[in-house]
C-alpha cells in the first residue's frame, strides 16, 4: 500500500513538472515574440534579398560588372525591390544622399570600398571588426589593412597554416615527380649523348653548313637548339638558345649537373608539356617562355640553320 502511494506521488510530481516546463516555454516564447515585434517596428531599413546573403549578392554583382562592387551598389541591390523601388522611405533618403555624393566624384575617380567611402559617410562608421554589406567573415583587415582583433588574428593564422600545409604537400608531390622524371632520363639509352656534347668534332670548314649532318654539330653556348620531349624523343616541344653548360651553375635553385644544359626558351610548340625540373611558377613549357630551364643534352638537337 505504501509503495502504491509513493508511485502515485511520483507520477503526480512528474505531471506537475511537465506542466511547469510547458508553461515556462510558453511564457518565454511570448516574451521573445514581443521583443521581435518591437525590433521589427524599430527597424527602419528592410533588406529585400530574401534567403540570399550579402556575400551571394556581392558575387553576383562582381560577375556582372567584372570588378568588386562598391558598398553603394551593394546597398542599392540589397535594399530595393526587383522594380527598383526602395524598401522604405529611409532607404530612399539614404540612396538619394549617396547618389548626390557620387555625382560629386571626378570622372576618373571611383568609390572604392574603405573606411570613408560614400556608404560610410551616409550610413555611418562600421562597428569594430565588421564591414557592413560584405557579410560574415569579412573584416576591416581584409579590405583596408586595419589592425585585426585577436579572433581575426587567430583566423588568419589558421588560414595561413592550412595554406602552408597545402604548399608542403604540393612541394612533396613535385619532388616525387622530379625524381621520377630524372630516373626516366638516366634509364634512357645514352647512345646519342656523345654525338650531342662538346666532344663532337666539327665538320670540315670547306663543307657547306647546309649540306652537313645536323647530328655532327656540337652543343655550345649561344647555339640554337630544338628541345625534344622526354616522353617521345621524336617530338620537338620547344626551341631555345644554350645559355650555360657548367655543371656547377644553378638553374631553378638546383645544380645543373653534367650532361645538362641551361636553355632559354624562345619558342614553345607544346605548351602543356611538363618540365623535367619545374620550379617556382614554371611547371610547363607554356610557363617557361622567355625563361631559363635545365634540359638533358641528349634531348637537344642543334639547329643547323643557326649554327
Amino acid at each position: 500500500m505504501q509503495f502504491l502511494l509513493q508511485e502515485r506521488d511520483q507520477r503526480a510530481f512528474a505531471e506537475q513538472y511537465v506542466k511547469l516546463v510547458a508553461h515556462w516555454n510558453t511564457e518565454k516564447s511570448k516574451e521573445r515574440s514581443e521583443k521581435n515585434k518591437i525590433a521589427r517596428k524599430q527597424k527602419i531599413m528592410n533588406q529585400t534579398t530574401g534567403r540570399r546573403s550579402f556575400a551571394q549578392v556581392q558575387q553576383k554583382l562582381k560577375k556582372e560588372k567584372g570588378q568588386i562592387p562598391s558598398r553603394v551598389e551593394l546597398f542599392h541591390a540589397c535594399f530595393t525591390h526587383a522594380n527598383g523601388s526602395p524598401s522604405s522611405n529611409i532607404v530612399a533618403e539614404k540612396l538619394a544622399a549617396m547618389k548626390e555624393l557620387e555625382n560629386q566624384l571626378h570622372e576618373d575617380e571611383d568609390d572604392e570600398v574603405g573606411q570613408n567611402d560614400i556608404f560610410a559617410q551616409i550610413i555611418g562608421p562600421d562597428r569594430p571588426g565588421r564591414v557592413r554589406m560584405f557579410g560574415d567573415g569579412v573584416n576591416p583587415f581584409d579590405l583596408w589593412g586595419e589592425v585585426p582583433s585577436r579572433s581575426t588574428c587567430n583566423r588568419i593564422v589558421m588560414e595561413q597554416k592550412t595554406l602552408l600545409e597545402k604548399m608542403d604537400e604540393q612541394i612533396k608531390r613535385q619532388g616525387q615527380h622530379i625524381a621520377m622524371l630524372e630516373s626516366k632520363i638516366f634509364n634512357q639509352p645514352n647512345q646519342n649523348l656523345g654525338s650531342n656534347c662538346n666532344n663532337i668534332q666539327h665538320t670540315p670548314s670547306s663543307s657547306s653548313p647546309l649540306l652537313s649532318d645536323p647530328s655532327s654539330l656540337s652543343l655550345r653556348i649561344g647555339c640554337s637548339v630544338s628541345i625534344k620531349s622526354l616522353f617521345d624523343s621524336t617530338k620537338i616541344v620547344a626551341k631555345g638558345v644554350v645559355r650555360g653548360m657548367d655543371a656547377n651553375i644553378e638553374v631553378g635553385k638546383q645544380m645543373l649537373r653534367p650532361n645538362w644544359c641551361e636553355i632559354q626558351v624562345l619558342v614553345v610548340l607544346e605548351h602543356e608539356e611538363s618540365l623535367i625540373r619545374p620550379y617556382d611558377f614554371l611547371q610547363k613549357f607554356g610557363d617557361a617562355l622567355g625563361g631559363m630551364i635545365a634540359w638533358p643534352c641528349h634531348l637537344l638537337k642543334v639547329n643547323e640553320e643557326f649554327y
